[in-house]
């Protein structure tokens, strides 16, 4: 389920979530090496994810950076996301490499990983990031606020053809 409002962090009594999340997205853009100067939300919503709800693979198109506070209760090691590696892409050729199987110990070959809920935790990543979210075989709903941002004036690049004003 989400709300009806897609426009969340527009509200006036959000507006102090808002510039907090807006400086922390450009801090997220300027790690990423991105050259803007401010951001804007695009679409923010409020999700609940019932018991044995959940939501498939995707990524936000029309977007730079999106991200997710969650919020209300918890129970212990629940996933609330999970990231997914893409392999090859449009036009592209790739290998599948032969994996160890037993994987423990390899920190940092994964084929996706989950991030358990936590109140208060916000996610911000790539919005050509694929993920998903796993289904909630708890007994608690789980809340989050999630957005789209993209920077205030416009992206791409003239001299590429993929250049976008607002």
């Amino acid at each position: 389920d989400r709300s009806v409002n897609s426009y969340i962090l527009d509200e006036p009594e959000c507006s102090d979530l808002k510039s907090l999340i807006l400086a922390l997205v450009q801090e997220y853009g300027n790690m990423l090496g991105y050259d803007y100067e401010g951001y804007r939300f695009g679409q923010s919503w409020l999700s609940y994810k019932h018991p044995g709800q959940h939501h498939t693979q995707h990524t936000h198109p029309n977007s730079l950076i999106s991200g997710v506070l969650y919020f209300g209760q918890s129970e212990q090691k629940t996933p609330a996301i999970r990231f997914h590696k893409t392999y090859g892409g449009h036009q592209v050729s790739y290998l599948m490499p032969k994996q160890v199987m037993n994987k423990k110990d390899l920190k940092y070959a994964w084929n996706h990983f989950d991030i358990d809920f936590s109140p208060g935790l916000l996610l911000l990543f790539p919005s050509y990031l694929s993920h998903s979210v796993p289904l909630n075989k708890t007994e608690t709903v789980r809340c989050s606020l999630a957005f789209n941002s993209v920077p205030k004036v416009g992206f791409g690049d003239e001299g590429e053809l993929t250049e976008l004003k607002f």
